[in-house]
């Protein structure tokens, strides 16, 4: 040790040589065994579980994706219900007249859309009455269906209507010297009524 120092001192040998055997062997690194093995090899494997759950993320993110693009119909139908729910309600705040309203514009819709569905539709004449008002049920189911559609926009032309429909009511009620309002009401009913059957029947009676 003290030649291996001295050689050393004059530069013959370098430093690490000069090392004692008990202080070389603990500057050795030392091998891994048992439980730092085990933890060394789990953390080279986490990586795998973390890949399945990106791709379960991915594959779950894109299934989202598609369940939104077909329920964004869904969500339109349900929000333009919404609103003419209420819209409906804000009829209801006009009472007799907002009933009244509502009920002479859908009066129009059925009438002038049946009239024209039977008319397109291009619906032989000369079917008989039982044919016909089979046909005339086709057809009723096909307006049903467009007036579904078209409910928010008759609840919102109604709810624009219901004041002047409110001051008819009371004209009504003085020209025709009525009690009240309700009996305006069951007249403004009775002639829709009227002009459904009218049009349906004659509608129907034409290709019997």
């Amino acid at each position: 040790m003290q030649l291996c120092a001295s050689r050393w001192a004059a530069g013959a040998a370098p430093r690490q040589q000069c090392r004692s055997p008990a202080v070389a062997a603990a500057a050795r690194p030392r091998p891994q065994h048992g439980a730092a093995a085990a933890a060394a090899g789990g953390s080279g494997s986490a990586g795998s579980p973390g890949g399945d759950s990106a791709g379960d993320s991915s594959s779950s993110s894109s299934t989202s994706s598609s369940s939104g693009s077909d329920g964004g119909l869904r969500g339109r139908w349900r929000r333009m219900h919404a609103d003419s729910a209420a819209l409906r309600a804000q009829l209801s705040s006009y009472g007799l007249a907002g009933v009244v309203a509502y009920g002479l514009l859908n009066t129009l819709y059925y009438c002038a859309a049946f009239a024209a569905a039977f008319t397109f539709a291009d619906v032989p004449h000369g079917l008989g009455a039982q044919a016909a008002a089979r046909e005339a049920a086709k057809v009723l189911g096909l307006v049903w269906a467009g007036s579904q559609v078209t409910k928010l926009l008759r609840a919102g032309g109604a709810l624009a209507l219901a004041p002047a429909v409110d001051r008819g009511l009371g004209v009504a009620v003085e020209r025709l010297r009525l009690r009240s309002k309700g009996q305006a009401f069951a007249l403004v009913v009775g002639g829709c009524l009227a002009l459904a059957a009218a049009v349906f029947g004659g509608v129907v009676a034409a290709h019997a």
